[in-house]
């Protein structure tokens, strides 16, 4: 046999390896044949060579210098080891064992995500204590050369590495090529994948440890996607995106905003509300309080008061708390001194209008003629999506409901009800607009209607959970019976986790604590995150997961109760009472102490000398206890 004929036959043979490994246990038959085989074709290329070395490029493979003839084989040959972020295998084929050989094979078998969140194959081989086998890992950049699913999958991937593993030599290198990643990304994906978005955030908070301004420079490019996706406030999970700028200090904002407002020729009026929809009405106080000041001494201050005279002359919706800034840095109403006539300014400026004649008018005839003009006025909000000037109309209307019959106010307020729960319903109304959610009195569907939506239709959201708890809160047993019936649906249940945990009412936290009764661990795990982001509480609930065997359970309930102080001394009181004859609980206690350490121990330091007294006949748990006082 020539060396030619030999290669080839250890190639086909590390393929039928793998697709065994993919496919079955390490003990199986086939597994152990494979395996086998390809011991005797490694041991044939011995004969020419002491070391096999395979060199991979995207799309084939290298045994030496010579290249493999194209073919789809070893295409996806390459492929497997591509998107494992190999750029080179070498063998000693002289000493390599039959157990170094499947444990490798098997570390290759794991998907890409598994591989890199337990650190490459690199050093899972080093786990693997494999000697006889070497491998060269690809470098970050190289997979920008890349597109498509299975690239993102490896960017996420290397995401989640570099924050868990905070390998400071991996975490420099990801940073010198996330902006070419970011380019990658769109503002419809951070949304609707939960999973990139997170990791982008926690990465974002992890370097801004390392290096602030390098993570003001990333926010910034996130920043800049977002905006430049125009429709993207309409979208019903648009909230979510808030989640990419927490921890963002407020001077931090108005560095953001500057430069998009002076660099970016695309920056508009529908950029500007995005920008305002993703941060509170305080923070954008603030924001142009500081705007004020950071003009003073900058060259480009006189563009960016035109440009920024643009963004507002036409918007009344936001210019509430801007415009004292942009009356202060130039005079005149617009940067041409013309008067805009646009139609739908004109219409949006219109009820100012109305509320003022309104004020002014003591015919009764007319006032209920302003009336049905201000009617019309909510409607065009509606159909324009101007929910924050409707929310504005809405809260002047209510302060002047003596101006109007009783009966025809009532009235206006349940059709706006039905029309804001359609477009709830339709997913135009996002949970952001609590605000309008709230004026919804009553429904125009009965309950079998929502639990159709949301158990058939599967259309979930914060909006129609919201809604339904709300309008047919007497009808949630029924909720509970349908939820029964997806408690192996896993993620079915995220989904209702998540979507539960932005509405803070009480149903919302009885729904959860019934998906956490529901499922298994994993499910407890975040079902339980989810309660702890609510404002309800339900003490009892959290003494009893103080009790659990779970750690991760113990701990974040501990955190909950720990919040208030007479809590957190009765959970202190739970974690140590234990029975403990001979010291057979000693590790149960030395985990709970561990996690009362972990809190600030001022208000609980009498009761943990108190306690340490109790138990001087056990030395371990006693000694434990003064460390912890003494710390």
């Amino acid at each position: 046999m020539d060396i030619k004929e030999a290669k080839e036959d250890f190639i086909k043979s590390l393929r039928v390896a793998l697709n065994c490994a993919l496919i079955y246990f390490k003990e199986h038959p086939l597994v152990k044949n494979s395996i086998e085989d390809l011991s005797q074709k490694i041991k044939v290329l011995s004969n020419f060579s002491d070391t096999i070395e395979i060199s991979i490029t995207p799309s084939n493979i290298f045994l030496g210098k010579e290249p493999f003839a194209r073919s789809k084989l070893n295409q996806e040959l390459a492929e497997l080891f591509h998107f494992r972020k190999l750029k080179k295998i070498i063998f000693d084929a002289k000493r390599l064992t039959s157990d170094e050989l499947i444990s490798f094979i098997y570390i290759l078998a794991k998907p890409p995500k598994e591989i890199f969140k337990e650190g490459g194959v690199e050093k899972l081989i080093k786990i693997n204590e494999i000697t006889n086998i070497l491998v060269e890992e690809l470098d970050y950049s190289y997979f920008l050369e890349g597109d498509g699913e299975k690239y993102k999958d490896i960017w996420e991937a290397i995401l989640a590495d570099t924050t868990s593993n905070k390998d400071m030599l991996k975490t420099s290198e990801f940073i010198s090529i996330f902006d070419k990643v970011l380019e990658r990304f769109t503002s419809n994906l951070f949304i609707q994948n939960d999973t990139v978005r997170e990791k982008i955030t926690n990465f974002l908070k992890y370097i801004k440890e390392v290096d602030r301004a390098k993570s003001l420079y990333f926010s910034k490019k996130i920043f800049h996607i977002v905006i430049s996706d125009k429709d993207i406030l309409q979208h019903e999970f648009f909230y979510k995106l808030k989640e990419l700028f927490e921890g963002l200090k407020t001077l931090e904002l108005v560095d953001i905003l500057y430069e998009e407002i002076v660099t970016n020729n695309n920056f508009d009026q529908k950029s500007f509300v995005i920008f305002f929809d993703l941060f509170d009405v305080n923070t954008h106080k603030e924001v142009a309080s500081l705007l004020k000041t950071k003009l003073k001494d900058l060259p480009s201050a006189n563009l960016f008061i035109k440009k920024f005279k643009n963004l507002f002359f036409d918007n009344n919706t936001i210019s509430g708390i801007y415009q004292p800034l942009l009356l202060s840095l130039s005079k005149g109403i617009s940067p041409n001194g013309q008067i805009s006539l646009d139609h739908n300014v004109l219409l949006k400026n219109y009820h100012f209008i109305l509320l003022y004649l309104l004020d002014n008018l003591k015919s009764q005839k007319k006032i209920d003629f302003i009336f049905e003009q201000l009617i019309e006025q909510t409607k065009f909000f509606i159909e324009k999506k101007e929910f924050k000037v409707l929310e504005n109309l809405l809260v002047k209307l209510e302060q002047r409901k003596n101006f109007f019959e009783t009966s025809k106010f009532e009235e206006f307020k349940k059709r706006l009800g039905f029309e804001l729960e359609e477009m709830a319903i339709k997913g135009s109304l996002s949970f952001d607009n609590i605000f309008l959610l709230d004026k919804i009195r009553e429904s125009k569907y009965d309950f079998l209607f929502y639990l159709n939506l949301i158990f058939g239709e599967i259309k979930i959201n914060p909006s129609i959970l919201y809604l339904f708890f709300k309008l047919h809160k007497n009808n949630k047993q029924l909720f509970y019976t349908q939820l029964n019936k997806y408690k192996n649906n896993i993620k079915f249940l995220l989904v209702i986790i998540d979507n539960l945990s932005y509405i803070d009412l009480p149903e919302s936290f009885e729904a959860i604590k019934y998906v956490f009764f529901l499922s298994n661990n994993f499910i407890k795990h975040k079902a339980l995150d989810a309660l702890e982001k609510l404002s309800i509480y339900d003490k009892d609930f959290f003494y009893s997961l103080l009790k659990s065997s779970d750690i991760y359970l113990k701990k974040t309930a501990f955190r909950i109760l720990a919040k208030e102080q007479d809590t957190k001394k009765e959970a202190v009181k739970i974690l140590l009472s234990i029975f403990n004859p001979f010291g057979i609980r000693n590790k149960v206690l030395l985990e709970n102490l561990k996690l009362i350490e972990e809190m600030p121990l001022s208000d609980i330091r009498e009761d943990l000398i108190i306690f340490s007294k109790k138990i001087f006949f056990n030395r371990t748990i006693a000694k434990r206890i003064k460390k912890i006082i003494k710390s």
